[in-house]
């Protein structure tokens, strides 16, 4: 994706988005917390610091930093 689209294209940005996602319900909240808090300045210099989408990657951040904590998926 990052080849064919570039590292700072919006499609790319969900991508890297879903593999988090995807890594954290795999069994590694801690994996998912890293790869959403290095997605995080990336989303917010691509779309904007008032970018609607912030708000939902930031929730994403402390789920995966709270299932961390806790051991769990």
């Amino acid at each position: 994706m990052e080849r064919v689209l570039g590292l700072n294209h919006r499609v790319t940005l969900a991508t890297r988005r879903q593999l988090a996602r995807f890594t954290g319900e795999a069994g590694d909240p801690a994996g998912a917390r890293d790869m959403i808090a290095a997605l995080l300045p990336d989303w917010e210099r691509v779309c904007g610091p008032d970018h609607a989408s912030n708000v939902a990657i930031r929730e994403a951040l402390d789920h995966w930093a709270r299932q961390a904590e806790r051991g769990a998926p």
